[in-house]
């Protein structure tokens, strides 16, 4: 990860967009750790087509527009103020185990 802080943030909807905006100015990695209820929202959303009772792992990598499929879940539609300011840095956006959201925004 290089020279980027690193921040840990619990979800708490808009006022955790307003604190991710204001930190993504320079190199930053930042986890949001969501409530463990949206585990299998997540993974449901990520893998349509999985077989019923498969583990349910998440590790997805992508960029800002990743939040974006992630932001049609109910309780997680703040996270597509991000995008637009996003779209326009070198950011990855990664999901990963138990539904934490990793948004790396580099040099």
């Amino acid at each position: 990860m290089g020279e980027e802080q690193r921040t840990r943030l619990l979800w708490h909807g808009h006022e955790t967009i307003e604190t991710i905006l204001g930190l993504v100015q320079t190199p930053v990695c930042i986890e949001v750790d969501l409530p463990i209820d949206y585990h299998h929202a997540l993974f449901s959303k990520l893998n349509p087509d999985a077989e019923q009772g498969s583990p349910e792992i998440i590790d997805v990598r992508g960029g800002p527009e990743l939040l974006e499929r992630i932001a049609t879940i109910k309780g997680l539609e703040y996270l597509k103020l991000l995008i637009t300011p996003l779209s326009n840095t070198r950011t990855t956006v990664q999901l990963s185990d138990p539904a934490r959201i990793i948004i790396t925004v580099g040099k």
